[in-house]
This record gives C-alpha cells, structure tokens and sequence, in this order.
C-alpha cells in the first residue's frame, strides 16, 4: 500500500470511493446528491480547497482522506478494502500533519468509525440531533489531540550550583 498526496485527476476515483463507501450507509437518505454532481463537488470544492491523500492498492486507489486546516473532513475506503489497515494509514498521515490536532464530524449511528476514531486517540467534543447537516442524522464532534512533548528543561533546572555537583572549581 502506498499513501501519496492527491493529484487533481484523482479526483473522479475519490468520488467514485466516496458514492460506493456512502451506499452502504443505509441510515442516510439515498439519492441526496447524483453521481455527476459528487464529482463536480469533489473536484470543484474538494481538490480545490482541502488537502487530499490517497491511498493506492496495487497500483489503484482504494481510499481517500481530506483535511482543511484541522478537521478531517473525508475519510473513505472502498467498502471491499476495508479491514485492511488503510483508513488507519490515511489517518496517521493526515494526524501526522496536523500538528495541533483533528476534529471530524461522524454520523451516530456509523458505530464502526466511532470505534475507529476512539481506537485511534479520539474523544467525543457534542453530539446534535442532525438537525443541522444536510443528511439530517444525528452526529458528533470527535477530536484528537497530540501528546505533549517532553518540556526541555529550562534555564534554571538545566543550571548547576556550586556545592551541588561539578561547579567551575570542582
């Protein structure tokens, strides 16, 4: 497997792993958007204005992952290459690149990428009863957090005293 940024011709099998993937969500409305104007919005909006990563199987693009700023706004694999350790892949990169952390939105009852998200550091933030996203299915506002980094010492754990170790005399 192979993860690498996006080009903006990939953009036709994203929407392709993003229509497939959002199929077998049998909680959302079906038909919300066509096939044609997924693409459109995938490569108008999507390729224009997130950063996207792909994840290649083989030579084919099985999966894909879209960042703006510090929410992971997509994440998608093809429903048969699930299980397979690429959405973790996908998201170590896009974690890797968000020095200050991620936030997501997910659906309550895709209880598979909760456990996901949980799995992988991520604690829920709120949940709304969808009124307020366009599918209208309750969801909720995950976020990861990196782990502090050890603290350099400071100017005065870092300095010696005489009498308490090898001073300039000693």
């Amino acid at each position: 497997m192979n993860i690498r940024c996006a080009a903006l011709d990939d953009y036709r099998v994203c929407a392709e792993i993003h229509l497939s993937a959002r199929a077998r969500m049998a909680y959302l409305p079906p038909d919300l958007h066509s096939a044609e104007e997924t693409r459109e919005w995938m490569r108008d909006v999507v390729f224009r204005s997130e950063r996207v990563w792909v994840a290649e199987d083989a030579d084919r693009v099985v999966g894909y992952a879209s960042a703006d700023g510090e929410f992971l706004n997509h994440l998608y694999v093809l429903p048969e290459h699930q299980g397979r350790g690429i959405g973790t892949a996908l998201l170590a990169v896009v974690m890797e690149h968000s020095r200050d952390g991620v936030k997501l939105w997910t659906f309550e009852p895709n209880e598979a990428a909760i456990r996901f998200y949980v799995r992988h550091g991520f604690r829920t933030l709120r949940r709304t009863d969808g009124r307020t996203n366009e599918e209208k299915v309750p969801d909720r506002l995950m976020v990861w957090r990196p782990a502090p980094s050890p603290a350099a010492p400071t100017a005065a754990q870092g300095r010696t005293t005489l009498g308490e170790g090898r001073g300039p005399d000693d």
